[in-house]
């Protein structure tokens, strides 16, 4: 039984990008540059849109309780309507947009209480913004204000 002659060639050992930027030192050559990752079109555009309708709603522009219809926002942004729906479920589940059975994504509604609440939270902050500053006051500081 003859078995078939094996090649001379030598496979290669796969190198880590460790393995090569090692040798590249001790070899004194530069190290070879590794591509950027490829970015997931569908995921860029999917964040688009979420930031978007997140800086409308943010910024008013969206009014709470407005309805966010598919179609309209597919037609605004010139995309199909996977990464609008990816984008309204995670403004769900951040809680910007709400969403109704039967009746799709509207703006979340902001009440009176939850409005009171932001106010009060804020002032806290503030005033302990305010208290450090006063702790960490010297004269350098107090000079650079006038």
């Amino acid at each position: 039984m003859d078995m078939p002659p094996r090649s001379s060639k030598k496979k290669k050992p796969s190198a880590s990008p460790a393995a090569g930027l090692a040798t590249a030192v001790a070899t004194g050559s530069e190290p070879a540059l590794t591509p950027p990752p490829r970015l997931d079109k569908a995921a860029t555009l999917t964040k688009s849109v979420y930031e978007q309708i997140r800086a409308d709603v943010l910024s008013g522009q969206l009014r709470p309780g407005e309805k966010l219809g598919a179609e309209a926002l597919r037609t605004r942004f010139k995309t199909g309507s996977s990464p609008v729906r990816e984008a309204l479920n995670r403004l769900f589940s951040e809680g910007f947009v709400a969403l109704e059975e039967q009746k799709g994504f509207r703006v979340a509604p902001v009440s009176r209480a939850e409005l009171s609440e932001l106010v009060i939270a804020r002032c806290w902050i503030d005033g302990a913004a305010i208290t450090e500053a006063i702790r960490r006051f010297d004269m350098k500081w107090e000079e650079s204000l006038v």
